[in-house]
């Protein structure tokens, strides 16, 4: 079995690499960018989600994106994971990310 990800890879992946970025709570939202500060790309990070499509399952993973300066661009509505794809799916559409 391969070994996970780091953080530092994850977030290594965001350098032009991805087109979306999901979040599904609010804690996942303060982790990631307490790990990105951490490893010093705070700053790479934000500027990495201005390009690509950030999209949250609910308003308290919202709220989340907004306290750290995140930009939001897309939340269903409906707070639940299915509806979240689904959503993503339809702004996509096969377009490219903004």
């Amino acid at each position: 079995m391969p070994e996970p990800y780091t953080w530092r890879e994850l977030l290594a992946a965001l350098d032009g690499e991805a087109d979306v970025a999901l979040f599904t709570s609010g804690a996942q939202v303060d982790h990631v960018m307490q790990a990105a500060g951490e490893l010093g790309l705070g700053e790479a990070m934000l500027a990495a989600a201005r390009q690509m499509l950030v999209a949250s399952v609910g308003p308290v993973c919202s709220a989340g994106l907004r306290r750290h300066g995140l930009p939001l661009h897309l939340e269903p509505e409906h707070p639940e994971l299915g509806h979240l794809l689904v959503a993503v799916a339809r702004q996509l559409g096969g377009r490219a990310c903004p």
